[in-house]
């Protein structure tokens, strides 16, 4: 039997109370599948914050003096929004695991900082999605049409975020809240299509670049790996966050995967402008070797040429060299502005 503590009382003068016990609470409810995941995730997120903190340092070391501004815009919005999305992130952790770690009734509704998490992850994904369409137009101005629709489905987007997080907010429970996903599963459906139209385009404008030249060729396709790496990542995990809404809609792993994609969305185009001195000097290597094999290939056939034995002291030659410079504008267009310019 377990000791008892005397507590003093008005008549008797002490009572037997049960003696506190080290025994652990047992809550009757399994957080795998919700906090859980999200906590995973939310690790995960942290440690691509960390990187993209690093990628906007090497940015401003490296670009900051010689972009113009619409792409210092650019940077700083992703890095605040990046910012608050984290702070949003550790919040919400805190609220959950912390403060209410005994109150498993604080898990069926939710706080501030999750009802915003939608129009956070939204923002970041529209800032990164409108770099890429100002890109796919600065490189092809005759694609305006298309950068017109990509607005459009950009601010449905973005708008079909904002109604979800509104009614996560109205619903007060994520019971409630299951009458309403559909909002979430309509913006990221929107966002996978804005993103295989963008990665389309402009793997199908660095395609429209190739020439008879083996050299060029190598290059562009290097090109086309590099964007089709950069937007893999983030079109694969808004597709898994997009199943996970339909498939499982009870179960937090729509956020969690919306919580690393809209990281990557950051990391991607901090990449796209860090790498721009790397793939410029890749490009000129190219060229030049290339120039280098067309003069070789002259020299070979002048020496070739038979010269008349009649007149051995004069001979009259040709040499024509290619010029393919021009075939990498468009393809470094593309991947950014170059230095100095405008815009993106």
């Amino acid at each position: 039997m377990a000791p008892s503590i005397l507590a003093p009382t008005a008549t008797s003068g002490f009572l037997p109370t049960p003696a506190p016990t080290s025994a652990p609470l047992l809550l009757p409810v399994s957080f795998d599948s919700t906090l859980g995941v999200v906590l995973v995730a939310t690790l995960v997120s942290f440690g691509i914050y960390g990187v993209n903190l690093h990628q906007v340092w090497r940015y401003n070391n490296r670009y900051s003096h010689s972009d113009s501004w619409a792409i210092k815009a650019v940077v700083l919005c992703m890095s605040v929004a990046d910012t608050m999305h984290s702070a949003m992130l550790a919040h919400m952790c805190y609220y959950y695991l912390v403060t209410n770690y005994v109150n498993p009734g604080a898990s069926q509704s939710g706080v501030w900082s999750i009802n915003l998490l939608p129009v956070s992850s939204a923002t970041i994904i529209v800032l990164a999605q409108s770099f890429y369409a100002r890109r796919v137009y600065l490189t092809n101005k005759k694609l305006w049409w298309l950068i017109i629709i990509i607005v459009i489905l950009m601010i449905t987007q973005l708008g079909f975020t904002i109604a979800a997080g509104v009614e996560t907010y109205l619903a007060v429970t994520f019971k409630n809240w299951l009458h309403y996903i559909w909002t979430e599963s309509v913006a990221l459906a929107v966002a996978i299509g804005v993103d295989m139209i963008l990665t389309c385009t402009a793997v199908a404008t660095l395609w429209s670049n190739r020439t008879s030249f083996k050299d060029t060729n190598n290059v562009l396709n290097v090109l086309i790996v590099w964007t089709l790496n950069t937007c893999l990542l983030t079109t694969m995990l808004t597709v898994m966050c997009f199943i996970s809404t339909i498939l499982w809609p009870k179960d937090f792993f729509y956020i969690a995967l919306n919580l690393v994609a809209t990281k990557t969305y950051v990391s991607a185009v901090l990449a796209v402008l860090n790498s721009r001195e790397s793939l410029s000097a890749r490009i000129a290597t190219s060229a030049l070797q290339q120039s280098r094999s067309q003069r070789s290939i002259a020299g070979d056939n002048w020496q070739m040429m038979p010269i008349s034995p009649t007149n051995p002291t004069s001979a009259t030659f040709e040499v024509k060299t290619a010029n393919t410079a021009p075939a990498f504008h468009k393809s470094h267009d593309l991947l950014a502005k170059p230095r100095g310019g405008h815009g993106f």
